[in-house]
């Protein structure tokens, strides 16, 4: 028994859903979104989705799918739904263990040619996780085409975009600053802001 923000959007007739691909029972997950009202919970198998096993699909790791295919069939849902308010939430995996997704030697590639020269702390951390960092640049890529598909509806003026992580990314941790793994990002963006 909770007050959370998507129970009161709930209260104000807002649309909910819950993208994920992977197991929506996955620690409750469909639980708390039930019990916070949300309408709808993709809790879409990779082979409902892609027709392959797990083992055959390309961004596939033990979590779910890779963040493209995601926002595509995000997409493709939405198209089913009524223009009323909505409120969408996403739950992404690329940037999490075993950091595996379409293109990640070319993300990786990228990541490596640009700290290459940089004799930074900061930069050898980047060195030494190479992975890690290409995910980030390929979920800004995922990022990119979904704002671009938000932006083609005729309510993007009058959206409001939350990105936040619901963890750190354990082989990042700072081992001098032991409140860093608390760290996740907030950004919020919309085009309302000025």
């Amino acid at each position: 028994d909770h007050n959370s923000l998507l129970k009161d959007f709930a209260k104000n007739d807002y649309y909910i859903s819950f993208f994920y691909v992977g197991s929506a029972s996955f620690s409750g997950q469909d639980v708390f979104m039930k019990t916070n009202k949300v309408s709808y919970v993709s809790d879409i198998t990779i082979e409902k989705m892609s027709g392959k096993t797990a083992s055959q699909h390309k961004g596939f790791n033990r979590w779910g799918v890779d963040d493209a295919d995601l926002f595509a069939f995000a997409k493709k849902k939405k198209q089913e739904q009524k223009n009323v308010p909505f409120v969408d939430v996403y739950l992404t995996l690329s940037t999490h263990e075993p950091f595996n997704f379409p293109g990640r030697e070319k993300y990786k590639q990228q990541i490596l040619e640009k700290y290459e020269l940089d004799d930074s702390e900061e930069a050898e951390n980047i060195r030494e996780n190479p992975n890690i960092f290409a995910s980030f640049l390929y979920l800004d890529d995922c990022l990119r085409q979904l704002f671009s598909y938000y932006k083609t509806r005729s309510d993007y003026e009058n959206t409001i975009f939350v990105i936040t992580g619901d963890h750190r990314i354990a082989p990042l941790d700072d081992k001098d600053n032991p409140l860093e793994k608390f760290t996740v990002p907030l950004i919020v963006y919309s085009p309302l802001q000025k």
